[in-house]
């Protein structure tokens, strides 16, 4: 490539102005891919060393300055306000090239070689939206065609392109929302270079608190809110452009409704009285620690014969009292001829046993001992028990 010129110096105080009075916000020429090639005055640079200075490519017109190896400076529109601004090029005070899609048109001027026509019979030059890329001829009364694509006489490709990026997207957290649910919403600006600056977020035009010029980080932002209302909000993200990019905006519909209702009460819980298990009535020798209750919860077992507790019922029920009484052992036993039944009852405390007598053939009764007891017929009945005792049958031989 070639070596940097430097400007005459009639020029320079022509670019010392332009430098003080440089826009902002517009797409740069790719620091890269910057040259086109004269047929009569070899290469121009749309990025010239002084940045300040170079092209910049705006939605219906470029301005700035390109530089000729051999011509010194190309001036490519009279205007340097950035924005909008489609040049008439009927005088040379309104003069310069105009962006229309793809299609670029309009005329640059060299104090050094002229008029340079941008949309020449026979030619004509191009600008790719998607891609950057610059393609076509520009022809100079002077300079004869400039080609801004092509394959150089070593083979090497060149082309001038401009930096594609500074689109902004948008996106949420969540969508839909509820109204008070905090949401945040992430402002992406793409480009390489990445690009700088700031993002202010507004909801239906109106500034979303904490949102307003939020730096971007590695190209991103982003927005935390909770006081998006009931309905269709429509969320924009505004970047503000940097000295490569220029300002885009990325939107979304944010859907917010009402929150839902909240689920009923659980049902209380099923009341439960408390009930005695069947240790309750029963006689035992020492206290009872199993089936005391068939519902509820047991109490501890008081009393040393008879035995007390209760059964607690639970979400409001009610309570069971229970009881168990003492027992004694009364056993019966019967000598060779002599039967007696049962040979083995608890009987509670204080009540009387019930015992059957008889005897083998060829024997009788002669007495039955033991507990107290009297004897009827075959029955004998025991006195009040209050301890463990032994009723007794011999038998008489006949």
């Amino acid at each position: 490539m070639p070596q940097r010129h430097c400007a005459a110096l009639r020029f320079l105080i022509l670019l010392a102005g332009l430098i003080l009075s440089v826009p902002l916000f517009a797409a740069s020429i790719d620091p890269v891919n910057k040259y086109a090639w004269a047929e009569n005055a070899g290469w121009q640079n749309f990025n010239s060393t002084n940045n300040s200075a170079s092209v910049q490519v705006y939605t219906d017109h470029l301005e700035g300055y390109l530089w000729a190896e051999n011509v010194g400076w190309i001036r490519l529109g009279s205007f340097s306000g950035g924005g909008t601004h489609p040049y008439t090029n009927t005088n040379n005070t309104d003069y310069g090239v105009n962006r229309t899609g793809s299609t670029l048109g309009g005329y640059a001027w060299s104090e050094n070689a002229g008029w340079v026509n941008f949309a020449p019979t026979g030619g004509g030059v191009t600008l790719n939206a998607t891609t950057g890329q610059f393609d076509g001829y520009a022809w100079s009364e002077n300079l004869g065609w400039i080609h801004l694509k092509g394959t150089a006489t070593d083979a090497a490709t060149y082309g001038v392109a401009m930096l594609i990026g500074g689109a902004t997207t948008l996106t949420s957290s969540i969508n839909p929302s509820t109204v008070g649910q905090t949401v945040t919403f992430t402002a992406t600006v793409a480009g390489t270079p990445t690009p700088t600056g700031t993002v202010s977020f507004t909801a239906d035009g109106t500034a979303i608190t904490g949102c307003t010029a939020k730096v971007l980080t590695s190209g991103a932002t982003t927005c935390a809110t909770a006081s998006l209302s009931v309905g269709s909000r429509t969320i924009a993200a505004a970047y503000s452009g940097d000295n490569t990019y220029t300002t885009s905006t990325g939107n979304l519909t944010q859907t917010v409704g009402t929150p839902p209702p909240p689920p009923p009460p659980p049902p209380p819980p099923p009341l439960v009285d408390g009930a005695c298990g069947s240790s309750n009535g029963g006689t035992f020798t020492s206290a009872p620690g199993t089936n005391l209750c068939n519902a509820g919860t047991a109490s501890g077992v008081t009393g040393s014969g008879p035995w007390t507790w209760s059964c607690a019922g639970s979400n409001g029920g009610s309570t069971a009292s229970c009881s168990a009484r003492l027992g004694h052992t009364v056993t019966g036993s019967a000598t060779a001829g002599g039967l007696i039944s049962p040979t083995s009852q608890l009987v509670s405390h204080g009540d009387r046993a019930t015992l059957t007598v008889s005897t083998h053939e060829g024997y009788a009764i002669a007495t039955v001992t033991g507990c107290n007891g009297t004897l009827s017929g075959t029955t004998y009945t025991t006195g009040a028990i209050t301890a463990d005792c032994a009723a007794a049958i011999p038998g008489l031989c006949i």
